[in-house]
């Protein structure tokens, strides 16, 4: 298994060696054409650990180490994904509970798995018992190796919506944190920080610690929870259908709390599928002080975790294709942004001065809805009027473009003079990706005895951008509220520091 120009583990036959026995057509999932059957569904469970300790350490309701630790105790092995050195994933082998960490939490790329299927085999014909967990294509391809099933292999497959590759989780890391980064974790949990897909935590060689929350925070976030980053083989899978690879699947229960209010969400519930009589007659064996809540649920409740339901419906962005170009040819930063920018959408001015912003009404022109925006030349100035009431809904904003994006990290001054009639007390101004919905507040102010238009106000505000996308500086309506309501611009300006 050899990784292509994307980073991703392709096979290579020696032809030297080939002795065209066929054996590894016959054996290869990815070959195999597969497609769900109808039948009758599995058991659905919710599941929370009573260790809170673990629950802490798990990515959702820590049923993987509760069925891990069963097999351990029975002197079997636990296979699973791994962080390497180098922050790409490997399958390996677990035999003792001190090792289990390495085994926890979502590692949200492929993982190699070499020669771990002939070891799985070799243990199991040895008496061992062994849990393998892994996407379900990955626990397909064991099968499929082993071409017999085993009363001692417990199959474990995951939720999952896609693997991108190790080189762009490396080339991430490296534009993301140089060459420091020392240890990550996606799906942080703390007591300050709860259950969700987001948070990241990186721990820096330094002894520097950063923590991040989503797509706005974070460029990883960005393009793998919307499936810019979702590889032609995982785009509607058919190993994500009914019936399931694994004897159990598990994975995050999202949406539980809005189905059963009762259950305690806050530090994360896990789903599990019981698909065999096997994994169900094991999960059933789980002792009861292992858990907190193990509750029979329809599994209608699972909604699109893991893509099962309704012949599943995985995808990959309609972004994926300019981003797997991009990613050759720029660092992960730059090809993010500019795989997520509409067409047309990135209008540069002068993409040569180091001023990205300077509002000159004769060339620069706002871009709005003119169903809910007005724009008028009152004594030299350009005044917007927000009519019909539109200001009372939400999601309608004026936008101006800027001559080149922010840079992450850097630091501006917003220079601003503007006179407003609105109802509301705040002035906010907002930068924003064309295109896009991801945006950083760079000014709020409160602004009552001064909203009566009657008087300018001017602004000097510092800020650092949070992100590289930012090209367009933004309005809401609902700041330009109520009768009579307008915003007058004298000069909006945003220079480097």
């Amino acid at each position: 298994m050899q990784p292509d120009e994307w980073g991703y583990y392709r096979s290579k036959v020696s032809a030297e060696k080939c002795i065209h026995c066929k054996k590894c057509i016959q054996v290869c999932t990815a070959l195999k054409t597969r497609q769900g059957k109808d039948g009758n569904l599995p058991d659905c469970y919710a599941y929370i650990s009573s260790d809170k300790e673990l629950l802490r350490k798990s990515s959702s309701g820590g049923v993987f180490t509760a069925l891990a630790r069963k097999v351990l105790e029975a002197k079997g092995a636990v296979v699973g994904a791994a962080w390497r050195d180098d922050f790409s994933v490997e399958h390996i082998i677990v035999e003792n509970e001190s090792d289990l960490w390495k085994l926890r939490k979502s590692k949200y790329l492929q993982s190699y798995v070499g020669d771990i299927l002939r070891q799985v085999k070799q243990l199991l014909d040895s008496g061992r018992q062994v849990l393998f967990s892994g996407t379900p294509c990955q626990v397909a391809g064991l099968r499929s190796y082993l071409g017999k099933d085993y009363d001692r292999l417990l199959c474990v497959d995951i939720f999952c919506s896609n693997a991108p590759s190790a080189m762009f989780f490396q080339k991430y890391a490296e534009d993301s944190f140089g060459g420091s980064l020392k240890e990550y974790e996606f799906r942080y949990k703390s007591d300050e920080v709860k259950w969700d897909c987001f948070h990241i935590r990186a721990e820096l060689k330094d002894g520097q610690t950063i923590l991040r929350n989503g797509p706005s925070e974070d460029a990883f976030q960005r393009v793998f929870h919307n499936h810019v980053m979702c590889s032609p083989h995982c785009e509607k899978c058919t190993y994500q259908l009914f019936p399931r690879a694994g004897d159990l699947s598990i994975g995050d229960f999202w949406g539980i709390g809005k189905q059963d209010p009762t259950i305690e969400t806050a530090n994360g519930v896990s789903i599990v599928l019981c698909n065999t009589a096997k994994g169900r007659r094991f999960f059933d064996s789980l002792p009861k002080g292992a858990y907190s809540l193990k509750k029979k649920v329809p599994i209608e409740w699972m909604g699109g975790n893991g893509f099962s339901l309704k012949n599943g419906n995985n995808f990959a962005s309609p972004n994926r294709d300019k981003f797997y170009k991009l990613i050759t040819e720029k660092n992960f930063s730059q090809a993010v942004t500019l795989s997520m920018k509409q067409p047309g959408k990135l209008r540069p001015i002068n993409s040569k001065t180091k001023i990205p912003l300077r509002f000159d009404s004769m060339l620069l022109h706002f871009r709005f809805d003119h169903n809910v925006w007005e724009e008028h030349y009152i004594n030299g100035y350009p005044t917007l009027i927000v009519k019909n009431e539109k200001w009372k809904e939400s999601g309608h904003y004026i936008r101006l473009s800027m001559a080149r994006a922010l840079t992450a990290g850097k630091q501006y001054t917003l220079n601003a003079r503007v006179k407003i009639k609105s109802a509301s007390d705040f002035l906010s101004f907002h930068v924003i990706e064309s295109g896009g919905k991801r945006l950083q507040i760079i000014h709020r102010e409160k602004i009552a005895g001064k909203n009566d238009g009657s008087q300018w106000i001017d602004i000097k505000s510092e800020f650092t951008a949070n992100a590289d996308c930012y090209d367009e500086i933004m309005f809401g309506a609902r700041q330009v509220s109520g009768l009579d309501n307008a915003l007058i611009i004298d000069y909006i300006k945003i220079n480097e520091r």
